[in-house]
């Protein structure tokens, strides 16, 4: 026999189970936003991680070491003032070095990418995804 209480938590459930759903939604649309996909070379050797980074600065015209480590882990705080993400973009100035490609950071702004290194990561983009 069903109670008020059980049908009250049944449909409580339910509604929570929507918004959850909701919200996997929307953190998978602003985890795309930071870090949008791009097809990249195998010979770059990249960690999920890196590629994240790397699609991260590529994707915008500056990203913060906020939006690095937001790309990188989304439900842990930054603890040690960016060092997550300045790790991890000089992991990536390392691997991409040979390429031609540079990362390159301005106080107060965030990492970037100048646009002939952009242009080039593309034409190695199209060449992968051939």
């Amino acid at each position: 026999m069903s109670t008020h209480s059980d049908r009250a938590t049944a449909r409580r459930l339910e509604r929570l189970e929507i918004e959850n759903e909701e919200l996997r939604e929307k953190v998978a649309y602003l985890s795309a936003a930071l870090a949008p996909p791009m097809t990249l070379p195998i010979g770059l050797h990249l960690s999920p991680a890196l590629e994240k980074v790397l699609r991260t600065i590529a994707g915008r015209d500056y990203a913060t070491a906020d939006m690095i480590h937001a790309a990188l882990d989304w439900d842990k705080p930054e603890p040690n003032g960016g060092r997550v993400a300045q790790v991890h973009v000089s992991r990536l100035r390392k691997r991409l070095k040979p390429f031609g490609i540079d990362i390159k950071s301005r106080y107060g702004l965030g990492y970037f990418i100048e646009p002939e290194a952009k242009n080039a990561l593309k034409r190695m983009e199209r060449r992968a995804g051939e």
